[in-house]
């Protein structure tokens, strides 16, 4: 079946140690992406926009926050 771009309600976004964030299929349990080059430590918190579908916000011990967009989250240097 065809599925929207990265509904949040389709995917599940996670933040891991190494820097990155992952995008999973929420039924399928599949890696889809993984995001490279927003931090340099550990990603702790990740959120969806609740307003605007596509949008991911992480947060990492480096200090710094990243936002995602559609282009970031369909890059294919990204992919898992």
């Amino acid at each position: 079946d065809e599925e929207g771009p990265f509904e949040p309600f389709d995917y599940v976004a996670s933040g891991s140690e190494d820097g990155m964030v992952y995008v999973w299929h929420r039924r399928h349990g599949q890696l889809l992406r993984r995001l490279v080059g927003g931090h340099s430590d550990a990603v702790n918190a990740v959120a969806w926009h609740k307003q605007v579908p596509g949008i991911l916000v992480s947060g990492s011990d480096d200090f710094t926050m990243g936002v995602w967009g559609p282009r970031s989250l369909c890059k294919r240097d990204g992919s898992a």
